[in-house]
Formats: C-alpha cells, sequence, structure tokens
C-alpha cells in the first residue's frame, strides 16, 4: 500500500480505481483487486458449488453454534469448525451430486454428557417421541435442558427449539413437527443445554423421519 501526498488534505474512501485509508495521520492509497479473466478451472467450479452448498446448509444456525462453541473455545468460530467437520466428514457424491450427509454432522459441541435414546414418529400425529434412560442419579445437573434442532432438506430451513421445558431426568417427551415441515423428509438432532445456559453437549442424530416412518 503506497502513501498518498496531497499536501495537508488527507481523503478516505473510494475513488475510481483506488482505495484510500487514513492511517496514523497519514494517507495510504491501494488499487482496488482486478477480476481475473481466465475462467476457472472444473476443480474451482466445484469447490465453489459445495462451498455455497456447505454455507446455505449451517449459515442459519450461525448464532447458535458460535455460541455453544466459544463455551469450550473462545478462540475459534464455531461455524468456522463445524463447517470444516461436515467438508472432510460429511459430503457423499461428485460434483455435481454433491450431498450433505445429516448423520455425520455434529452440529454442536460441548462438555456435558449428549443425549442417550430412541426416536418414534406417531404415524397420523406429527408427533415425535423420544425415550432415554435416566444418565445417572450420580450426576448432579439433572435439570440441564432438552434441545432440538430440526432439518427440512427440501426447504433448507431449520427449526430450532432451545427449551422444550424437559429436563434430562424425565426421560421422555413429545415435540410437534413444525406445520410448514408436515410431510417433508426431516433430519432430527438433539443435545442438552444446562439450566444457567452456560454449557451445551454434543448434539446426536436421532434419525431421519420421511412424513411415515423413521429410519
Amino acid at each position: 500500500m503506497a502513501i498518498q501526498q496531497n499536501g495537508s488534505r488527507l481523503i478516505s474512501g473510494k475513488i475510481g480505481d483506488k482505495i484510500y485509508v487514513i492511517r496514523d495521520g497519514k494517507n495510504y492509497v491501494r488499487s482496488l483487486p482486478k477480476k481475473s479473466i481466465i475462467p476457472p478451472t472444473d476443480k474451482q467450479i466445484a469447490w465453489r458449488a459445495t462451498f455455497t452448498l456447505v454455507t446455505q446448509f449451517l449459515m442459519p444456525l450461525s448464532s447458535l453454534l458460535n455460541e455453544s462453541y466459544r463455551r469450550i473455545n473462545r478462540k475459534k468460530s464455531g461455524l468456522k469448525v463445524t463447517s470444516q467437520q461436515v467438508f472432510t466428514e460429511a459430503l457423499r457424491g461428485v460434483y455435481p451430486n454433491v450431498e450433505i450427509d445429516p448423520s455425520k454432522v455434529s452440529l454442536i459441541r460441548g462438555n456435558l454428557p449428549a443425549p442417550q435414546g430412541n426416536m418414534t414418529y406417531v404415524a397420523g400425529t406429527d408427533e415425535l417421541d423420544f425415550h432415554w434412560p435416566l444418565f445417572s442419579k450420580a450426576y448432579h445437573n439433572s435439570n440441564d435442558e432438552l434441545a432440538v434442532l430440526i432439518w427440512c432438506s427440501s426447504l433448507n430451513e431449520f427449526y430450532s427449539k432451545l427449551n422444550l421445558g424437559v429436563s434430562r431426568d424425565q426421560e421422555f417427551c413429545t415435540i410437534t413437527i413444525p406445520h410448514a415441515f408436515k410431510g417433508s423428509q426431516l433430519h432430527v438432532w438433539l443435545f442438552y443445554r444446562s439450566a444457567n445456559h452456560c454449557a451445551y453437549s454434543p448434539s446426536v442424530y436421532m434419525g431421519q423421519v420421511d412424513g411415515r416412518r423413521v429410519s
């Protein structure tokens, strides 16, 4: 970046193809980056398409991913860490037929014990039932709050409910499928959040619902 000499006048902002910046009482100027006229390679096209796929999948959860991850590591972005995990472990197929495998996606990370149990679709009621064993009587945080994430693949939308009003020691809950998601293919994750909202468990993929059954 060059220093702009213009008498005592300092310039800030974009003028033509130049950007002017004031720093420590001096004016600096740099040129705008030029667009490449070289056509992208097949590998670059595939990478950009995959990057867009992963970004569009995770971006609706960016605030939650960052909030939960900063509880265990303040130096990294939860969105970035989850994106890397999806890229390395949860993609299937070859461009242009690349897909995300939800069963391999780790959305939430944390130090609390993760949910354990089974999910059942109650046919005709649009409800999901969850059963789990009592974790341990020696575990003192039995009031951890159960939370759910439901992804509708056809709409590429997430439904999140962080406070279901269900605690770890209740061993059962029923969740109603959002009206906009009814009849669609859904993917479900559960996780716990501490009662004071200062800690999270890892999310657990519970399965796929296709509108008629759980698989």
